[in-house]
């Protein structure tokens, strides 16, 4: 990536990339129904895959850099880029179901967090903080500001709750790519000097947890987890700068969820 060239989009361009971006949001809130004790997560997969298709548009996950599975599901320590397999969701399980779709080119890329029933109260804890520290990126991003707003306001929050972002796993530009210039690093030393202007399409993806943050590869050469064992939870969303608002385009419209009444969001669901 070349920081210092974030690919902008035309309001044309950005108006077909919700297309993808709703239909991913579209199914991660759909997947909340099906996340409970003893469903497999092979089957939670197989769901995102036949719900993408019945939107119209295509999963594109699978094959990326080589990775085997049409969505990524995390679960616990596997803090991303965990590979669906045919073990069973128990409760007190904190997963994360990264979802990422293209239609006609355009890519579109986000994740949502979810707790098995019954769990303790540090489980909800901990999606409820990945919430409100993504929520917070998603306001920092103005055009007039820098990059570095979000991540600072991602940390600051952080910070209140008392959880920590792993500062490995950055945000990214999104369009004819899944991955663009620029990287949008949630904590420790972040880039300088790279401005927000409308055109701008990009993920908001914070990855917190209440352990040590630190973390590592995991030997299937595609998963990250954390090294304490400490759970890991993370929302990631969609957003497009215009030149006198944000608009969170990953999220359809009219779903009640907690804060994003102060938030601008695209109407069209």
């Amino acid at each position: 990536m070349n920081l210092n060239k974030p690919v902008l989009k035309t309001s044309a361009e950005i108006a077909r990339l919700k297309r993808p971006a709703r239909a991913v949001g579209k199914v991660l809130f759909e997947l909340r129904e099906r996340v409970m004790a003893g469903v497999r997560i092979n089957d939670l997969a197989e769901f995102c895959e036949k719900r993408l298709r019945a939107y119209g548009v295509q999963p594109a996950q699978q094959g990326y850099k080589g990775f085997p599975g049409t969505v990524s599901v995390s679960i616990g320590a596997i803090a991303a880029h965990g590979v669906p397999d045919h073990s069973q969701l128990s409760p007190g399980d904190v997963l994360t179901v990264d979802v990422v779709a293209e239609h006609d080119g355009w890519y579109a890329d986000a994740a949502w967090s979810y707790v098995v029933e019954p769990a303790m109260a540090a489980d909800r804890n901990l999606v409820t903080a990945a919430w409100e520290c993504s929520l917070a990126g998603v306001r920092a991003a103005r055009a007039g500001g820098w990059v570095n707003d979000i991540g600072r306001a991602v940390q600051r929050r952080a910070d209140e709750l008392g959880c920590r972002v792993l500062e490995r796993l950055c945000g990214h530009g999104i369009g004819r790519e899944i991955h663009e210039d620029p990287l949008i690093r949630f904590s420790g030393e972040m880039d300088i000097g790279v401005p927000l202007v409308p055109g701008m399409v990009l993920t908001i993806e914070p990855v917190v947890t209440f352990g040590s943050g630190k973390i590592e590869l995991m030997e299937d050469g595609f998963g990250y987890v954390t090294c304490d064992g400490s759970p890991t939870a993370q929302f990631e969303h969609m957003i497009a700068l215009a030149a006198d608002t944000t608009h969170l385009i990953s999220v359809p419209g009219g779903v009640p969820l907690p804060g994003l009444d102060a938030l601008w969001l695209d109407s069209a669901g």
